[in-house]
């Protein structure tokens, strides 16, 4: 008879285990179901939970909480603090990201670039793709601007109606698609932020028509961005870089992008959708 290691049995144990506290999904496993919430948990502004937190956003009892945890730690997903009782995700995640196919082209191609733009424009350089809960930043790069604003880690989605990443990957949707997701609640960062379903699709139809976005004050005031399409080798949008820095980086005195800021943006998309179309028909 073969034992289950320590891992597998804390797995085993809180599958079998019913609080009444939650319901797995039809046909799921609560074990799993239990492990992703507790892996959602963590938020780049929550980075360290203590076990009460994690226990509360997962929809656990604490005993259930601790086995789960010792069970992620031991695959290296969590780590505990070594003094103290808040834990957080361990590098394990970071690899798994790193490992999804979706990503890991772009990624690689992408992040010369962004280092180049960053640096260039002294801004903050971005490169996104579009999920069901909005625009998702996967890869960034700093260039020592003068005043660092933390908006947009990687691994964070940012709504469709706010930066102009977003909107961009927003625009570049088929039009049923737009208008599913234009049906939705759209929530305002600021006073400039555009949650109008009119006044998106109008937006999008300009950025279409000139190929590049551009947002201001939408999600912080005093913060502005530019946005460019990457394309894949047929042509359809599968990303988006961006730069996102203060106003006056960014935009001119009458309102509209600086020339060299958004030439640049557009010439870094523009060499990664190159690479990437390269790769595709060098396979």
């Amino acid at each position: 008879m073969v034992q289950a290691s320590g891992a597998e049995a804390g797995l085993h144990a809180a599958e079998h285990e019913t609080d009444g506290r939650d319901e797995p999904s039809r046909g799921g496993v609560r074990a799993v179901e239990r492990a992703v919430r507790i892996l959602r948990a963590f938020t780049p502004e929550r980075p360290w939970l203590t076990l009460a937190e994690i226990a509360e956003a997962a929809v656990v009892d604490k005993a259930t909480a601790r086995r789960m945890l010792l069970t992620l730690i031991g695959m290296d997903l969590v780590e505990q603090e070594p003094i103290g009782q808040r834990y957080a995700l361990g590098l394990g995640v970071v690899a798994l990201g790193a490992s999804v196919p979706v990503t890991v082209d772009l990624r690689n191609v992408a992040a010369p670039h962004l280092a180049g733009l960053a640096r260039e424009t002294r801004a903050m350089a971005f490169l996104s793709i579009l999920r069901e809960d909005g625009a998702m930043c996967i890869e960034r790069s700093h260039g020592n601007p003068p005043v660092d604003v933390r908006i947009w880690n990687v691994g964070e989605s940012l709504p469709v109606n706010r930066g102009a990443a977003p909107r961009l990957l927003l625009a570049h949707l088929g039009a049923e698609e737009r208008a599913r997701r234009l049906a939705r609640p759209l929530g305002a960062a600021t006073a400039h932020t555009l949650t109008a379903p009119a006044a998106l699709e109008a937006d999008g139809a300009l950025i279409r028509e000139r190929g590049w976005a551009v947002a201001v004050d939408d999600i912080v005031e005093g913060v502005s961005a530019l946005a460019a399409p990457v394309r894949d080798a047929r042509g359809r949008v599968a990303a988006a870089v961006s730069v996102s820095g203060l106003t006056p980086q960014l935009i001119g005195q009458d309102g509209q992008p600086l020339t060299d800021a958004l030439t640049r943006v557009r010439t870094a998309a523009a060499e990664i959708s190159r690479q990437l179309q390269d790769m595709h028909w060098a396979r």
